[in-house]
């Protein structure tokens, strides 16, 4: 999608965070809100509107005044049809802590409200502390579990569809004047919505973001491997680990305490030894029993790790070029005839290359790590006849020099398509060193038997540049002397018809 600037980890998390919220099914001990807001200008005609008459619609004039700014926020339940709509002077921390404070007042019972909103500063536990004081505003903040949108994912926030209802439905083109005429209306209308169950229907889900990005199920860990759940941390806050946190700190405090160390191995076999002797045989608080106890009765029901290591891939975006390859890190892949030209997600990490369709993302092909410079080719890759492109790129070569036309065609020989882009980067040494010269560093390279692009640009390069003389540039080019007759022609003063000799 061209609104997704990057597609990052912390993305792929938040974004598949509010997706699984929305499918959950819907319960209201755990009510799931989309909360948002929007500016609204406040205009007033400069002349009244003329009424409607027999045989004559109304008449409006475009002119009008500017009343300043307001501010709408709005909440909606998607699954239970509840909306709230707030007209405010501004979006102010102030402003959002009082229209959290009605959306708390609707769920008076519920166990947590899931709350869905995105970055902007105000959306935080200090404007409610601001508003309601420390303890206040830190209770009706305990109240939500909030739900961030990734940075420029606002359109993951079913809000943006209530926003779009209320401009549509209850604003119109109409001119409002005044915050108190904005909150008549947006009442109304919320009245309205309220009374019809307005729902929204929501149809962007995990398996369907995979398939359109292109990327693989995040893993926080290989806690599969072991029977085992993750319980990844809070997104905003990956400090809050409580039993690991504090037995870092433990460790921190009890047996490295003032301690210094020359090695890593020195280290470790002071932990070991302090591991064995003390937090083994100690008592656990909460269930009285020797830790080194429980973990022997845990143990027996541990994996194996598996043969092959986790995979953790880097993401992006190529064309194919004309060669029928994308480029990684200097290094080339081969694709399926019939994408050049096209754009593919790539993944790839120190051991292999993947190629997926961005649309449905159906793996195309996967390459082992090739060195830089080298191609990764599958025989079933390689078109059974020249491509289109290739010819009209020789026929290029054709008409650059003969030369030029015989090295070109020397290196499709050899190397096939994958040739492709050494030959465009020969024509394009043209630009720099000019045709002429171009060519006869290319019938060089043929009588001594290297038709390589390095060669002749590297020949280029070294090579002794000759003076140019102006009748060098262009033999159409005259004397100087000719040059200066003309301007000198050319600037006498024209005799008027009124004029005499004196």
């Amino acid at each position: 999608m061209w609104c997704v600037p990057k597609l990052d980890a912390q993305y792929i998390e938040r974004m598949e965070d509010v997706l699984e919220l929305y499918a959950r099914p819907l319960r209201s001990a755990e009510p799931v809100v989309c909360f948002d807001e929007r500016p609204v200008q406040l205009l007033e005609w400069v002349r009244p509107a003329s009424p409607v008459r027999p045989g004559r619609e109304a008449r409006q004039d475009y002119a009008y005044f500017r009343c300043g700014t307001a501010n709408l926020f709005c909440a909606v339940e998607p699954k239970a049809g509840w909306h709230l709509v707030k007209a405010t002077p501004n979006r102010k921390s102030e402003a959002f802590a009082e229209a959290l404070q009605d959306v708390a007042k609707h769920y008076p019972g519920a166990e947590t409200i899931h709350l869905v909103l995105d970055n902007l500063s105000t959306h935080s536990c200090r404007a409610l502390e601001v508003r309601y004081g420390v303890r206040a505003g830190r209770r009706l903040w305990r109240r939500f579990s909030l739900h961030y949108t990734p940075v420029h994912g606002s359109w993951l926030n079913q809000a943006e569809v209530e926003i779009s209802l209320v401009s549509r439905q209850c604003l119109g083109n109409r001119r409002i004047p005044t915050l108190d005429k904005l909150d008549q209306e947006t009442d109304a209308w919320e009245k309205w919505a309220n009374r019809q169950r307005l729902r929204i229907r929501w149809r962007f889900t995990v398996p369907k973001a995979r398939a359109r990005f292109g990327y693989d199920p995040p893993s926080f860990s290989r806690s599969e491997d072991y029977g085992a759940t993750a319980l990844p941390a809070r997104v905003r806050h990956p400090d809050r680990k409580g039993k690991v946190e504090s037995a870092v700190g433990h460790a921190q405090r009890t047996p490295l305490k003032g301690l210094r160390f020359e090695s890593l191995e020195a280290a470790q076999a002071y932990l070991d030894a302090w591991e064995a002797k003390w937090a083994d045989t100690r008592i656990h608080g909460t269930t009285k029993r020797q830790v080194a106890a429980m973990f022997s009765e845990e143990r027996p029901r541990l994996l194996s790790l598996p043969v092959e290591p986790f995979r953790y891939y880097a993401y992006g975006e190529r064309v194919v070029h004309l060669d029928g390859h994308v480029e990684v890190d200097g290094a080339y892949y081969s694709v399926p005839p019939g994408h050049i030209g096209r754009k593919l997600h790539v993944q790839w990490d120190s051991l292999h290359v993947r190629l997926l369709l961005p649309a449905s993302g159906q793996l195309l092909r996967e390459h082992t790590r090739a060195p830089r410079g080298h191609h990764r080719t599958r025989e079933e890759d390689r078109p059974s006849h020249a491509p289109r492109t290739t010819v009209q790129l020789l026929e290029r070569a054709a008409r650059a020099g003969r030369g030029v036309a015989a090295l070109c065609a020397e290196v499709h020989r050899r190397e096939g398509e994958t040739g492709t882009r050494r030959i465009l980067g020969v024509l394009s040494l043209a630009k720099k060193h000019g045709a002429a010269a171009l060519d006869d560093a290319c019938e060089v390279a043929l009588e001594v038997g290297v038709p390589s692009y390095r060669f002749v640009r590297r020949y280029l390069e070294r090579r002794t540049p000759t003076p140019v003389t102006l009748r060098q540039v262009d033999p159409l080019i005259r004397e100087l002397t000719h040059y200066r007759d003309v301007i000198a022609r050319l600037t006498q003063p024209t005799p008027h018809p009124g004029d005499t000799e004196t």
